[in-house]
């Protein structure tokens, strides 16, 4: 969510498509009113109007699976393509047994590349900030790598957790 303040309602909008970076179309707008009884005594009133934009994630979810569709079948591959929701975002699950292992790519460079493709073209260039407004996955290859990652911090933190604990108690002795 952005929120800006401007002196007209076009320049504002503008300016908060831009903090953004996607287009008029995927964002819901809302004018807040200030009214003078709100303000503090001996406070100014804000010039001109604010907009609050609320990208619509539905239609960036949508857009992206239109385009992750034709972007496989330009490569060949027959795959459907199923939209999951996960506490990380929503997922496009990419299911093309045959060529899952093009899809993934080594390391899983391929599927990398192709959620940062797919995120660049849905959100028409913007981005979201720090979060992708889609995740990519294949054949749930994302969802078992990070289980692995958790599985390692958590061994990771039971280890230092013995170290610290053993390091306490031979100090008090």
């Amino acid at each position: 969510v952005v929120q800006v303040t401007l002196g007209l309602g076009a320049q504002a909008l503008e300016a908060g498509l831009q903090v953004l970076g996607i287009s008029k179309e995927m964002v819901d707008i809302e004018e807040i009113h200030h009214d003078d009884d709100d303000l503090l005594p001996n406070a100014e009133p804000l010039e001109g109007i604010t907009l609050r934009l609320r990208p619509r994630i539905q239609d960036i979810v949508a857009s992206a699976k239109t385009h992750l569709t034709k972007i496989l079948e330009l490569m060949g591959i027959k795959a459907h393509i199923e939209k999951l929701h996960r506490p990380r975002g929503t997922v496009l699950n990419i299911l093309a047994k045959e060529d899952n292992a093009l899809i993934i790519g080594k390391q899983g460079q391929n599927l990398e590349a192709l959620q940062y493709l797919i995120n660049r073209i849905a959100t028409c260039g913007g981005s979201l900030g720090d979060s992708q407004a889609v995740i990519i996955d294949s054949e749930g290859y994302y969802e078992k790598h990070f289980a692995r990652m958790e599985e390692i911090a958590q061994r990771a933190a039971k280890k230092i957790l013995r170290h610290v604990c053993t390091d306490c108690t031979m100090r008090d002795k």
